[in-house]
């Protein structure tokens, strides 16, 4: 997956006001972490996700809960760092899923309009897709019932 991102991408990552008006330090967690166990959990979480999403391509995971970080990346041509969405999609069971993927930011965005901000209590059931173009692929999910 190429890691080059428009001028727009760019800013509607960073400036979004929608999932991320929240963000501080670059960052959005749906989880409220306020006993002391509860902020190791989820520091563990966002330090060492259990799995990747792109090893769950056509399989169903039930989100509950989304973190989401900005995190600079080298562009593959350039080497320019620019900005892009680590994402760590949460289970019912408590097992993190990680991607760095606008696929997927945007998708969860479309989430978050729909279905209100996370924590989602009953979880929203969905599967990974990946989509190829050419040379190129993007990370997505769709909703199922």
């Amino acid at each position: 997956m190429s890691n080059e991102l428009s001028n727009v991408e760019k800013n509607e990552i960073v400036q979004n006001t929608g999932l991320l008006q929240q963000m501080d330090l670059g960052s959005f967690y749906s989880v409220k972490a306020e006993t002391k166990e509860e902020k190791v959990n989820l520091f563990n979480a966002i330090n060492n996700p259990s799995k990747r999403v792109s090893d769950f391509i056509n399989k169903e995971i039930v989100i509950k809960d989304v973190l989401i970080e900005i995190v600079e990346l080298a562009n593959d041509k350039t080497g320019e760092l620019v900005p892009c969405p680590r994402i760590i999609l949460v289970d019912k069971k408590g097992v993190t899923y990680q991607c760095v993927s606008v696929g997927i930011f945007s998708a969860i965005k479309k989430l978050v309009a729909l279905f209100g901000s996370p924590t989602w209590e009953d979880g929203i059931k969905v599967i990974i897709k990946q989509i190829t173009k050419k040379e190129r692929s993007m990370l997505t999910i769709e909703a199922v019932i």
